[in-house]
């Protein structure tokens, strides 16, 4: 279950107005046990959206910018070692 589907599902519970996670539950069921296919992970930030407020006007803009390019993360790890590094090279054999 994706993050998204999780939270809608929650605020569809404390709005007390189910609809909108109910009819995108029922096509991400219908799609799946029709064409064996799943969903992206945007398919649940219309009703979430819905539920927090946000005028239907910039869904497709906001869902159009969240795969927006993003700088590498830093590394976290130590760069691999120069040179050879086998077993045998190691031990001076």
């Amino acid at each position: 279950m994706t993050i998204l589907k999780v939270l809608s599902e929650e605020l569809s519970e404390e709005a007390g107005e189910p609809n909108w996670f109910a009819i995108t539950d029922a096509a991400e069921r219908t799609v799946f046990e029709e064409k064996g296919l799943y969903p992206n992970v945007d398919l649940y930030s219309a009703s979430f959206y819905r539920y927090l407020g946000v005028p239907t006007d910039p869904f497709t803009p906001l869902v159009a910018a969240t795969p927006v390019p993003r700088p590498p993360a830093p590394r976290t790890t130590a760069p691999a070692p120069r040179g050879d590094t086998t077993p045998s090279a190691a031990s001076g054999r």
